[in-house]
């Protein structure tokens, strides 16, 4: 069943483009192996075309938008659809960080870490504010009601899975349409950690929600995380199940 965390879009940048713009870069992997399927329970898998230089150049089959192309300049990253109508983009500053998109601003620390998230028309007043344990996004406050913990496996360092990897791809975080797994790498540096469980409290009315996720790792015999099942026990009618991404690599 797909969350609403897929109705979302942009690219991922190149391995080695992480570790230059200061984003922690993922888990090494034999081979020089780059993802080109992602495939979710029972919807159509998503492939990866990467340019000369590792970047994600074209994909078929994304969850709301079809076939299209990415192109990166300077400043900006946009996607164009397969009818040539640039529908997504969003500015990046010099370390390759999203600051502005249709909807938000962004703000991070001296650290590079993600900090805050404010809406627009509002900048002033931030809707998300973050924080880290020992190189990792522990907790997220939203909207001042909402609190959200994050907790990882300790003995698990994080590999690049086109944006699965991060917590903020939860739909208990940025639960946006704006969001995909792909423009969470330009979100600055990120956890050094494999997410182990992502649990969330609010209050409405006087009515106490939880939500928890827990995340389960499947990996090969080379190391490469192969599957992802995302456990979810919630309250308040909704969904509880698991959600299974598959990955598939390609090797040189």
């Amino acid at each position: 069943m797909k969350t609403a965390n897929m109705l979302m879009l942009m690219a991922v940048l190149c391995f080695s483009a992480c570790k230059k713009n200061g984003i922690n870069e993922p888990e090494k992997i034999s081979g020089n192996c780059k993802i080109v399927s992602i495939k979710e329970d029972n919807d159509p898998a998503s492939t990866y075309s990467y340019d000369a230089s590792g970047k994600i150049s074209k994909v078929t089959n994304l969850y709301g938008y079809g076939n299209g192309i990415f192109t990166y300049q300077t400043d900006k990253v946009n996607f164009t659809d397969a009818k040539g109508t640039e529908n997504q983009s969003f500015n990046i500053d010099a370390s390759g960080r999203i600051t502005l998109d249709k909807f938000d601003t962004y703000k991070y620390n001296s650290d590079g870490y993600l900090i805050e998230k404010a809406y627009r028309p509002n900048p002033t007043t931030s809707n998300f504010i973050l924080s880290y344990t020992n190189g990792n996004l522990t907790k997220v406050i939203i909207d001042g009601f909402e609190t959200v913990n994050i907790t990882y496996y300790d003995a698990e360092a994080v590999q690049n899975l086109l944006g699965y990897e991060n917590a903020l791809h939860s739909s208990l975080i940025f639960n946006e349409s704006t969001y995909s797994n792909f423009n969470i790498a330009f979100l600055g540096k990120g956890s050094k950690n494999l997410v182990k469980s992502i649990t969330k409290q609010r209050t409405i009315s006087g009515i106490t929600q939880n939500f928890n996720d827990t995340y389960v790792y499947k990996k090969d015999t080379d190391g490469k995380i192969v599957s992802l099942e995302i456990k979810r026990q919630a309250s308040g009618g909704y969904f509880n199940g698991v959600n299974t991404v598959n990955f598939t690599y390609q090797c040189q």
